[in-house]
């Protein structure tokens, strides 16, 4: 009986341990790289999974056919920013943060 009881109890013990870790881990306050971080860290909005940042924002307006990109800034969860269309022409453009699609450009200055 016994033969049969050690191994059962060693394999219990091992499994309790594997599942406090996690909950001691989280409680020490780490990040998913193992690394301590404050309590009131958080990580910047553009770094946020599914966010765009503004060089990739920028980049995709390059490839849109906009020149001369600047003041990319986030807000309210879509970037604004000033650029040239095609013709030249200054323009305001506001996009989406997520896919950097145009979702208004107007004439700007």
């Amino acid at each position: 009986m016994t033969k049969y009881l050690r191994p059962a109890f060693l394999s219990l013990c091992l499994i309790a341990t594997a599942a406090a870790a996690p909950a001691a881990m989280a409680d020490d306050r780490y990040d998913h790289r193992g690394s301590r971080y404050e309590q009131r860290y958080a990580p910047p909005v553009a770094y946020r999974h599914g966010i765009l940042s503004e060089r990739q924002v920028a980049w995709r307006l390059r490839h849109q056919g906009y020149h001369r990109v600047h003041d990319v800034d986030l807000r309210r969860g879509h970037y604004t920013a000033r650029a040239r269309d095609g013709y030249g022409r200054p323009v305001f453009l506001v996009v989406s943060a997520r896919s950097g699609a145009v979702l208004r450009a107007r004439r700007a200055w």
